[in-house]
Protein backbone atom coordinates (compact mmCIF):
# COMPACT_ATOMS: atom_id res chain seq x y z
CA UNK A 1 0.00 0.00 0.00
CA UNK A 2 1.34 3.44 -1.03
CA UNK A 3 1.61 6.47 1.29
CA UNK A 4 -1.80 7.65 -0.76
CA UNK A 5 -3.73 5.24 1.14
CA UNK A 6 -3.33 6.36 4.81
CA UNK A 7 -4.59 9.44 3.56
CA UNK A 8 -7.11 8.24 1.54
CA UNK A 9 -8.51 6.22 5.44
CA UNK A 10 -8.24 9.79 6.86
CA UNK A 11 -10.35 11.49 4.06
CA UNK A 12 -12.97 8.61 4.70
CA UNK A 13 -13.23 8.83 8.23
CA UNK A 14 -13.19 12.45 8.41
CA UNK A 15 -15.58 12.87 5.54
CA UNK A 16 -18.47 13.54 7.91
CA UNK A 17 -16.73 16.66 9.25
CA UNK A 18 -14.59 17.78 6.17
CA UNK A 19 -17.78 18.58 4.29
CA UNK A 20 -18.77 21.05 6.73
CA UNK A 21 -16.25 23.04 5.60
CA UNK A 22 -15.71 21.77 2.16
CA UNK A 23 -18.96 21.13 0.11
CA UNK A 24 -17.83 19.34 -2.47
CA UNK A 25 -16.94 16.24 -0.08
CA UNK A 26 -20.63 15.84 0.27
CA UNK A 27 -20.17 14.02 -2.79
CA UNK A 28 -17.52 11.53 -1.74
CA UNK A 29 -19.77 8.50 -1.59
CA UNK A 30 -20.71 8.73 -5.25
CA UNK A 31 -17.44 9.71 -6.38
CA UNK A 32 -16.51 6.57 -4.84
CA UNK A 33 -19.24 4.62 -6.24
CA UNK A 34 -18.49 5.72 -9.70
CA UNK A 35 -14.77 5.11 -9.19
CA UNK A 36 -15.02 1.88 -7.90
CA UNK A 37 -17.45 0.72 -10.43
CA UNK A 38 -15.09 1.62 -12.96
CA UNK A 39 -11.67 1.16 -12.07
CA UNK A 40 -12.46 -1.38 -9.04
CA UNK A 41 -13.85 -3.77 -11.87
CA UNK A 42 -10.87 -2.95 -13.90
CA UNK A 43 -8.67 -4.11 -10.90
CA UNK A 44 -10.84 -6.97 -10.34
CA UNK A 45 -10.61 -8.11 -14.02
CA UNK A 46 -6.77 -8.08 -13.42
CA UNK A 47 -5.77 -9.59 -10.31
CA UNK A 48 -8.41 -12.55 -11.36
CA UNK A 49 -6.46 -13.06 -14.28
CA UNK A 50 -3.34 -13.82 -12.09
CA UNK A 51 -5.41 -16.18 -10.63
CA UNK A 52 -6.02 -14.03 -7.26
CA UNK A 53 -9.05 -15.11 -5.92
CA UNK A 54 -10.89 -12.06 -3.89
CA UNK A 55 -13.91 -12.48 -2.70
CA UNK A 56 -15.17 -15.53 -1.56
CA UNK A 57 -18.52 -17.74 -1.37
CA UNK A 58 -20.87 -15.63 0.55
CA UNK A 59 -19.99 -12.17 -1.04
CA UNK A 60 -20.55 -13.50 -4.48
CA UNK A 61 -23.82 -14.52 -2.74
CA UNK A 62 -24.01 -11.15 -1.65
CA UNK A 63 -23.67 -10.04 -5.31
CA UNK A 64 -25.94 -12.38 -6.91
CA UNK A 65 -28.86 -11.37 -4.73
CA UNK A 66 -27.85 -7.81 -5.34
CA UNK A 67 -28.29 -8.01 -8.66
CA UNK A 68 -31.93 -9.70 -8.28
CA UNK A 69 -32.65 -7.20 -6.11
CA UNK A 70 -32.05 -4.23 -8.58
CA UNK A 71 -33.85 -6.47 -11.37
CA UNK A 72 -36.56 -6.58 -8.85
CA UNK A 73 -36.51 -3.40 -8.55
CA UNK A 74 -36.33 -2.15 -12.06
CA UNK A 75 -38.95 -4.66 -12.97
CA UNK A 76 -41.14 -2.73 -9.81
CA UNK A 77 -40.49 0.57 -11.31
CA UNK A 78 -41.71 -0.29 -14.81
CA UNK A 79 -45.01 -2.01 -13.27
CA UNK A 80 -46.10 0.78 -11.13
CA UNK A 81 -48.26 3.64 -11.76
CA UNK A 82 -46.99 5.96 -9.57
CA UNK A 83 -43.71 7.61 -12.01
CA UNK A 84 -40.71 9.53 -11.38
CA UNK A 85 -38.45 11.39 -14.18
CA UNK A 86 -36.18 9.08 -15.35
CA UNK A 87 -33.04 10.52 -14.00
CA UNK A 88 -34.60 11.04 -10.77
CA UNK A 89 -35.28 7.07 -10.97
CA UNK A 90 -31.54 6.34 -11.54
CA UNK A 91 -30.44 8.17 -8.79
CA UNK A 92 -32.63 6.21 -6.18
CA UNK A 93 -31.57 3.23 -7.91
CA UNK A 94 -27.58 4.28 -7.54
CA UNK A 95 -28.34 5.58 -4.11
CA UNK A 96 -29.83 2.14 -2.56
CA UNK A 97 -26.88 0.29 -4.37
CA UNK A 98 -23.75 2.15 -3.90
CA UNK A 99 -22.79 1.24 -0.05
CA UNK A 100 -22.76 -2.43 -2.00
CA UNK A 101 -20.41 -1.05 -4.65
CA UNK A 102 -18.12 0.69 -2.27
CA UNK A 103 -18.01 -2.07 0.19
CA UNK A 104 -16.97 -4.04 -2.77
CA UNK A 105 -14.63 -1.05 -3.95
CA UNK A 106 -12.91 -1.87 -0.77
CA UNK A 107 -12.41 -5.08 -0.33
CA UNK A 108 -10.43 -4.74 -3.40
CA UNK A 109 -8.35 -2.13 -2.84
CA UNK A 110 -7.39 -3.48 0.20
CA UNK A 111 -7.34 -6.74 -0.88
CA UNK A 112 -3.48 -7.18 0.40
CA UNK A 113 -4.10 -5.84 3.66
CA UNK A 114 -2.25 -2.84 5.52
CA UNK A 115 1.56 -2.28 6.78
CA UNK A 116 1.91 -2.63 10.56
CA UNK A 117 3.68 0.59 10.22
CA UNK A 118 0.19 2.15 9.00
CA UNK A 119 -1.61 0.53 11.47
CA UNK A 120 0.17 2.25 14.22
CA UNK A 121 -0.64 5.53 12.86
CA UNK A 122 -4.49 4.70 12.78
CA UNK A 123 -4.47 3.45 16.41
CA UNK A 124 -2.91 7.08 17.22
CA UNK A 125 -5.46 8.52 15.23
CA UNK A 126 -7.76 7.42 17.37
CA UNK A 127 -6.57 8.74 20.73
CA UNK A 128 -5.58 11.94 18.98
CA UNK A 129 -9.62 12.07 17.76
CA UNK A 130 -11.01 11.35 21.06
CA UNK A 131 -8.32 13.55 22.87
CA UNK A 132 -8.91 16.25 20.32
CA UNK A 133 -13.24 15.73 20.94
CA UNK A 134 -12.64 16.18 24.79
CA UNK A 135 -10.45 19.44 24.34
CA UNK A 136 -13.23 21.28 22.16
CA UNK A 137 -15.68 20.39 24.29
CA UNK A 138 -14.72 21.56 27.49
CA UNK A 139 -13.19 24.81 25.53
CA UNK A 140 -16.99 25.29 24.51
CA UNK A 141 -17.70 24.93 27.99
CA UNK A 142 -16.12 28.40 28.15
CA UNK A 143 -16.79 30.15 25.32
CA UNK A 144 -19.67 28.18 23.65
CA UNK A 145 -18.15 27.78 20.42
CA UNK A 146 -19.81 24.52 18.99
CA UNK A 147 -23.79 24.63 18.20
CA UNK A 148 -26.58 23.63 20.90
CA UNK A 149 -28.48 20.75 20.13
CA UNK A 150 -30.61 20.91 23.22
CA UNK A 151 -30.76 19.46 26.62
CA UNK A 152 -31.01 15.58 26.79
CA UNK A 153 -29.83 13.90 30.13
CA UNK A 154 -28.77 16.90 32.12
CA UNK A 155 -26.49 18.02 28.74
CA UNK A 156 -26.45 20.24 26.69
CA UNK A 157 -25.64 18.24 23.52
CA UNK A 158 -22.88 19.04 20.60
CA UNK A 159 -21.99 18.54 17.34
CA UNK A 160 -18.30 18.60 17.71
CA UNK A 161 -18.49 20.51 14.57
CA UNK A 162 -20.17 17.61 12.38
CA UNK A 163 -23.04 19.06 11.42
CA UNK A 164 -25.43 16.79 13.91
CA UNK A 165 -24.32 14.78 16.68
CA UNK A 166 -25.54 11.52 14.91
CA UNK A 167 -22.78 12.30 12.13
CA UNK A 168 -19.74 12.87 15.03
CA UNK A 169 -21.21 8.82 16.66
CA UNK A 170 -20.59 7.04 13.41
CA UNK A 171 -17.59 8.50 13.38
CA UNK A 172 -16.81 7.80 17.22
CA UNK A 173 -17.95 4.24 16.64
CA UNK A 174 -15.84 3.54 14.00
CA UNK A 175 -13.14 4.82 15.78
CA UNK A 176 -14.02 2.80 18.62
CA UNK A 177 -13.36 -0.28 16.48
CA UNK A 178 -9.93 0.40 15.15
CA UNK A 179 -9.09 1.33 19.00
CA UNK A 180 -10.13 -2.19 19.87
CA UNK A 181 -8.73 -4.13 16.75
CA UNK A 182 -5.69 -2.96 17.05
CA UNK A 183 -5.44 -2.82 20.87
CA UNK A 184 -6.74 -6.64 21.10
CA UNK A 185 -4.94 -8.00 17.81
CA UNK A 186 -1.37 -6.47 18.43
CA UNK A 187 -0.35 -5.98 21.80
CA UNK A 188 -1.37 -9.13 23.85
CA UNK A 189 -5.22 -9.04 24.09
CA UNK A 190 -5.27 -5.15 25.72
CA UNK A 191 -8.75 -3.56 26.14
CA UNK A 192 -7.64 0.65 26.56
CA UNK A 193 -10.39 0.59 29.32
CA UNK A 194 -9.62 4.73 29.63
CA UNK A 195 -10.36 4.76 26.17
CA UNK A 196 -13.76 3.01 26.46
CA UNK A 197 -14.49 5.40 29.25
CA UNK A 198 -13.58 8.67 27.11
CA UNK A 199 -15.53 6.94 24.55
CA UNK A 200 -18.56 6.70 26.67
CA UNK A 201 -18.13 10.19 27.85
CA UNK A 202 -17.99 11.87 24.35
CA UNK A 203 -21.18 9.81 23.31
CA UNK A 204 -22.82 11.26 26.10
CA UNK A 205 -22.35 14.59 25.51
CA UNK A 206 -24.03 14.05 21.71
CA UNK A 207 -27.63 13.06 23.96
CA UNK A 208 -28.19 10.31 21.43
CA UNK A 209 -29.66 7.61 24.07
CA UNK A 210 -29.42 4.98 21.13
CA UNK A 211 -25.90 5.13 20.06
CA UNK A 212 -24.97 5.11 23.71
CA UNK A 213 -27.03 2.35 23.95
CA UNK A 214 -25.26 0.52 20.95
CA UNK A 215 -21.69 1.52 22.80
CA UNK A 216 -22.80 0.40 26.26
CA UNK A 217 -24.54 -3.05 24.98
CA UNK A 218 -21.46 -3.69 22.24
CA UNK A 219 -18.79 -3.38 25.89
CA UNK A 220 -21.19 -5.45 28.14
CA UNK A 221 -20.70 -8.03 24.62
CA UNK A 222 -16.99 -7.31 24.40
CA UNK A 223 -16.89 -8.58 28.54
CA UNK A 224 -19.01 -11.63 27.82
CA UNK A 225 -16.96 -12.69 24.85
CA UNK A 226 -13.48 -12.32 26.75
CA UNK A 227 -14.42 -13.94 30.53
CA UNK A 228 -17.58 -16.12 29.76
CA UNK A 229 -17.62 -17.23 25.93
CA UNK A 230 -19.43 -20.39 26.66
CA UNK A 231 -21.58 -18.52 27.88
CA UNK A 232 -22.21 -16.19 25.31
CA UNK A 233 -25.63 -17.17 23.34
CA UNK A 234 -27.12 -16.98 26.62
CA UNK A 235 -26.28 -14.04 27.86
CA UNK A 236 -26.42 -11.97 25.05
CA UNK A 237 -29.63 -11.14 26.30
CA UNK A 238 -28.84 -8.80 28.86
CA UNK A 239 -27.11 -6.70 26.15
CA UNK A 240 -29.93 -6.58 23.80
CA UNK A 241 -32.28 -5.71 26.39
CA UNK A 242 -30.05 -2.94 27.88
CA UNK A 243 -29.97 -1.49 24.52
CA UNK A 244 -33.18 -1.59 23.99
CA UNK A 245 -34.12 0.43 27.06
CA UNK A 246 -31.43 2.80 26.12
CA UNK A 247 -33.38 3.47 23.18
CA UNK A 248 -37.27 3.10 24.17
CA UNK A 249 -37.96 6.57 23.69
CA UNK A 250 -36.65 6.91 20.12
CA UNK A 251 -38.25 2.94 19.24
CA UNK A 252 -41.71 4.00 20.25
CA UNK A 253 -41.35 7.75 18.44
CA UNK A 254 -40.58 5.25 15.26
CA UNK A 255 -43.02 2.74 15.37
CA UNK A 256 -45.56 3.37 17.43
CA UNK A 257 -45.94 7.46 17.43
CA UNK A 258 -49.01 8.51 16.01
CA UNK A 259 -47.73 12.19 14.59
CA UNK A 260 -44.35 12.05 13.88
CA UNK A 261 -43.19 12.05 10.43
CA UNK A 262 -40.99 8.84 10.98
CA UNK A 263 -43.77 6.78 12.25
CA UNK A 264 -45.86 8.26 9.27
CA UNK A 265 -43.93 6.42 6.99
CA UNK A 266 -43.07 3.43 8.27
CA UNK A 267 -46.79 2.35 8.87
CA UNK A 268 -47.68 3.81 5.54
CA UNK A 269 -44.92 1.89 3.85
CA UNK A 270 -46.64 -1.61 4.92
CA UNK A 271 -49.96 -0.16 3.27
CA UNK A 272 -47.83 1.16 0.12
CA UNK A 273 -46.33 -2.34 0.52
CA UNK A 274 -49.74 -4.11 0.25
CA UNK A 275 -51.53 -2.24 -2.30
CA UNK A 276 -48.92 -2.60 -4.36
CA UNK A 277 -48.13 -6.15 -3.94
CA UNK A 278 -45.61 -7.65 -4.76
CA UNK A 279 -43.14 -4.97 -6.18
CA UNK A 280 -44.10 -1.75 -4.21
CA UNK A 281 -44.66 1.32 -5.44
CA UNK A 282 -40.96 1.65 -7.41
CA UNK A 283 -38.18 3.84 -7.64
CA UNK A 284 -38.35 7.71 -6.25
CA UNK A 285 -41.69 7.65 -5.53
CA UNK A 286 -41.77 6.96 -1.18
CA UNK A 287 -39.46 8.12 1.67
CA UNK A 288 -36.36 9.00 -0.65
CA UNK A 289 -34.58 11.97 -1.96
CA UNK A 290 -36.38 12.08 -5.50
CA UNK A 291 -39.70 11.38 -3.92
CA UNK A 292 -39.15 14.58 -1.65
CA UNK A 293 -37.38 16.66 -4.93
CA UNK A 294 -40.03 15.87 -7.47
CA UNK A 295 -42.75 16.02 -4.33
CA UNK A 296 -44.32 12.46 -5.11
CA UNK A 297 -48.45 11.79 -5.82
CA UNK A 298 -48.30 9.36 -3.36
CA UNK A 299 -48.19 11.25 0.13
CA UNK A 300 -51.15 13.02 -1.46
CA UNK A 301 -52.96 9.06 -2.23
CA UNK A 302 -51.98 7.93 1.72
CA UNK A 303 -52.85 11.44 3.21
CA UNK A 304 -50.13 11.75 5.23
CA UNK A 305 -48.96 14.97 3.14
CA UNK A 306 -50.29 17.51 5.71
CA UNK A 307 -48.08 15.39 8.50
CA UNK A 308 -45.02 18.28 9.45
CA UNK A 309 -41.75 17.82 7.69
CA UNK A 310 -44.05 15.39 4.94
CA UNK A 311 -45.81 18.38 3.58
CA UNK A 312 -45.28 19.44 -0.33
CA UNK A 313 -44.21 23.14 1.35
CA UNK A 314 -41.73 21.44 4.18
CA UNK A 315 -40.55 17.84 2.74
CA UNK A 316 -37.75 17.96 4.78
CA UNK A 317 -38.26 15.08 6.71
CA UNK A 318 -39.64 12.65 3.72
CA UNK A 319 -36.29 10.81 3.42
CA UNK A 320 -35.66 9.97 7.16
CA UNK A 321 -36.56 6.27 7.47
CA UNK A 322 -34.48 3.72 4.99
CA UNK A 323 -36.87 1.13 5.66
CA UNK A 324 -40.11 2.56 5.13
CA UNK A 325 -38.47 3.75 2.20
CA UNK A 326 -37.15 -0.01 0.82
CA UNK A 327 -40.57 -1.63 2.23
CA UNK A 328 -42.47 1.07 0.12
CA UNK A 329 -40.57 1.33 -2.86
CA UNK A 330 -39.24 -2.37 -3.15
CA UNK A 331 -42.14 -4.01 -1.69
CA UNK A 332 -42.04 -6.92 1.05
CA UNK A 333 -39.95 -9.17 -0.99
CA UNK A 334 -37.17 -6.61 -2.03
CA UNK A 335 -37.40 -5.94 1.64
CA UNK A 336 -36.53 -9.31 2.39
CA UNK A 337 -34.28 -9.40 -0.40
CA UNK A 338 -32.28 -5.89 1.19
CA UNK A 339 -32.09 -7.61 4.55
CA UNK A 340 -30.42 -10.97 3.42
CA UNK A 341 -27.67 -8.96 1.88
CA UNK A 342 -27.17 -7.04 4.90
CA UNK A 343 -27.53 -10.15 7.07
CA UNK A 344 -24.81 -12.12 4.85
CA UNK A 345 -22.23 -9.06 5.05
CA UNK A 346 -22.70 -8.82 8.51
CA UNK A 347 -22.32 -12.74 8.74
CA UNK A 348 -19.07 -12.56 6.34
CA UNK A 349 -17.38 -9.88 8.69
CA UNK A 350 -17.67 -12.51 11.85
CA UNK A 351 -16.99 -15.38 10.18
CA UNK A 352 -13.24 -14.03 9.19
CA UNK A 353 -12.38 -14.43 12.63
CA UNK A 354 -14.91 -15.68 14.80
CA UNK A 355 -15.36 -14.67 18.75
CA UNK A 356 -14.38 -11.77 19.99
CA UNK A 357 -11.88 -10.68 17.47
CA UNK A 358 -14.81 -11.09 14.67
CA UNK A 359 -17.48 -9.08 16.98
CA UNK A 360 -14.90 -6.01 16.63
CA UNK A 361 -14.74 -6.26 13.30
CA UNK A 362 -18.33 -6.18 12.79
CA UNK A 363 -19.35 -3.46 14.99
CA UNK A 364 -19.17 -0.58 12.81
CA UNK A 365 -21.19 -2.15 10.00
CA UNK A 366 -24.03 -3.41 12.76
CA UNK A 367 -23.85 0.19 13.93
CA UNK A 368 -25.03 0.84 10.51
CA UNK A 369 -27.79 -2.09 10.36
CA UNK A 370 -28.88 -0.74 13.89
CA UNK A 371 -29.25 2.86 13.44
CA UNK A 372 -31.26 2.06 9.83
CA UNK A 373 -33.93 1.01 12.09
CA UNK A 374 -34.18 5.36 12.66
CA UNK A 375 -32.25 6.70 10.15
CA UNK A 376 -30.88 6.97 6.44
CA UNK A 377 -27.47 6.38 6.91
CA UNK A 378 -27.01 3.63 4.22
CA UNK A 379 -27.99 5.65 1.24
CA UNK A 380 -26.19 8.63 2.60
CA UNK A 381 -22.50 9.72 2.76
CA UNK A 382 -22.28 9.30 6.30
CA UNK A 383 -22.31 5.11 5.72
CA UNK A 384 -18.71 5.56 4.25
CA UNK A 385 -16.45 5.32 7.72
CA UNK A 386 -18.56 2.15 9.11
CA UNK A 387 -17.98 0.33 6.08
CA UNK A 388 -14.62 1.28 5.51
CA UNK A 389 -13.55 0.44 9.00
CA UNK A 390 -14.95 -3.10 8.86
CA UNK A 391 -13.50 -3.83 5.75
CA UNK A 392 -10.26 -2.83 6.72
CA UNK A 393 -10.02 -4.52 9.69
CA UNK A 394 -11.29 -7.30 7.60
CA UNK A 395 -8.61 -7.24 5.38
CA UNK A 396 -6.26 -6.99 7.96
CA UNK A 397 -7.30 -9.93 9.34
CA UNK A 398 -7.72 -12.03 6.84
CA UNK A 399 -3.65 -11.13 5.53
CA UNK A 400 -2.19 -11.21 9.22
CA UNK A 401 -1.11 -14.86 8.24
CA UNK A 402 1.47 -13.08 5.65
CA UNK A 403 4.98 -12.91 6.41
CA UNK A 404 5.13 -9.11 5.45
CA UNK A 405 3.01 -8.63 8.26
CA UNK A 406 4.53 -11.59 10.75
CA UNK A 407 7.75 -10.15 10.57
CA UNK A 408 6.84 -6.67 11.48
CA UNK A 409 7.35 -5.62 15.50
CA UNK A 410 4.22 -3.74 16.18
CA UNK A 411 5.87 -2.44 19.69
Amino acid sequence: MNRLSTFFILLILLNNLLNEFIPLLNHTDQILTIYFIIFGTAKLFKMESKGLKVFNKCEITTFRISIILMLWVIAGTLNSDVKNTLLLQLFTLFSGFKFLCVYYGFRIYFFEGYSLNKIKILLRLTYVFSVLSLGIYLVNMIFDILPNYGERMGLNTVDYFFGHPAEYNVVLISMLALNLYINYRFKNYKIDYKYLTLTSFLLFTTGRASALGYFTSVIICILILRYLRKYFMILTVFPIAFGLIMSIERISLTFFGSLTARSALLSTSFRIAWDYFPFGSGLGTFGSYASRVNYSPIYYMYNIFNIHGLSYANPMYINDSYWAMIIGEYGFIGAILMFGILFLLTVNFYRVKTGLIGFIIVIPFLYLMTTSLIDTTLVSYSFLAPILTSTLLYSIEKNLNKRSILNEDFN
